[in-house]
């Protein structure tokens, strides 16, 4: 079955604010600071970049199929076995506490929340979310912690079966 993954407001937010602050500074860049023509062309191309692979490592949705949790994203799809799913709850809102990014690629807010973090309460985690709301907290048999946020938590009742 397929469960969407849609950004909560606040990711919305925080994705269209970079969007316009990185397309203003290109614009004072080229238009205000009369900088190279090349250095503002080469400014954009990295800020560019950096919107598309945000974009593209973002999740889209879920799907559960053939014995599998997939993590759908428009690149590099990931795949759970259900039979290494020891455990999957709903989180509790306040549960993780203060959360730190712990890799330098991941995504706090840009096309979602992902990448691998550390909660102050629980540990070392794997986010693949878009939400901060309808979280749900998979623990793998490697006691490995994903985390996840469809839009309808109802997918526990195929993660557990």
């Amino acid at each position: 079955m397929e469960y969407r993954a849609s950004l909560d407001n606040v990711s919305k937010v925080i994705t269209v604010v970079c969007f316009l602050f990185i397309g203003f500074l290109i614009y004072r860049n080229a238009a205000l600071v009369r900088i190279s023509p090349l250095f503002s062309i080469l400014i954009a191309l990295f800020f560019f970049g950096i919107f598309i692979a945000s974009y593209l490592y973002g999740p889209n949705k879920y799907l559960v199929k053939n014995g599998m949790l997939i993590i759908v994203r428009p690149i590099n799809k990931i795949s759970i076995p259900l039979a290494d799913i020891k455990e999957a709850r709903i989180l509790k809102k306040d549960e993780l506490g203060t959360i730190i990014r712990t890799s330098a690629w991941g995504a706090g807010g840009l096309f979602g929340y992902y990448g691998n973090f550390r909660s102050l309460r629980i540990g070392k985690m794997k986010l693949y979310t878009t939400r901060r709301d309808r979280r749900i907290l998979i623990t793998t048999t490697d006691d490995d912690l994903i985390i996840i946020s469809p839009d309808d938590v109802s997918i526990l009742d195929e993660l557990k079966s």
